[in-house]
């Protein structure tokens, strides 16, 4: 009992500090409660910004011996005034051993050299650039460096930097593609067993 009253009396003397440092506890705690309140709005508009911004991916891939590229939108918002800069420049590569004509030739792609005004939302596009052996002998070393720039609807600026490297392509056996040369003598072949068939049943019977 002496000790609960030696407690009672030591509130009564020193409420008024007591109710100070209540009230400091207090008025900290709401700060912290603010604050995690505002980062967590913070987090979740940069979430949302994430979600529905555009993002626009740059692929280069060697299919049964053609070179392509690839440029998309997989974000959720158009994107717009696009610039892919591709070091050393990617252009598309015709003629060559085993092509017609043979005269090798090589051509700007005005995607990669262009700003685009609009990539809408899902929206692919794609390109030929060369034949695998014509394409590595242009770009031994496989290694593009790449750059994107563009803006969302509401003309924020994105940024994207990275490296293609192909050489993982290097020394797998592709599918030659087929080329006019190649058309031509087999319809040269189809022509003449046609001839053939039609002389051996126009023969006497």
């Amino acid at each position: 009992m002496e000790g609960l009253k030696d407690a009672v009396k030591f509130l009564s003397d020193n409420q008024g500090a007591l109710t100070v440092l209540l009230t400091a506890v207090y008025v900290v705690a709401t700060l912290v409660i603010v604050i995690l309140t505002f980062l967590q709005l913070r987090a979740a508009k940069k979430l949302e910004e994430l979600r529905v911004r555009p993002i626009i991916s740059f692929e280069v891939s060697n299919s049964a011996g053609v070179v392509s590229f690839v440029v998309r939108n997989l974000g959720q918002m158009s994107a717009r005034n696009l610039v892919i800069q591709v070091e050393p420049e990617l252009k598309c590569l015709m003629g060559g051993k085993g092509c017609l004509p043979p005269e090798e030739k090589e051509e700007s792609i005005s995607l990669l050299t262009k700003k685009t005004p609009t990539i809408a939302s899902g929206q692919a596009v794609s390109g030929f650039v060369a034949f695998w052996e014509r394409f590595q002998g242009r770009y031994p070393e496989l290694l593009f460096k790449c750059k994107l720039a563009y803006e969302g609807p509401g003309g924020q600026e994105y940024q994207d930097a990275f490296e293609l490297d192909l050489s993982s392509y290097k020394g797998l056996k592709t599918i030659k593609a087929k080329n006019i040369s190649d058309i031509a003598v087999h319809l040269e072949d189809i022509s003449q067993s046609l001839r053939k068939i039609s002389s051996t049943k126009s023969g006497p019977g």
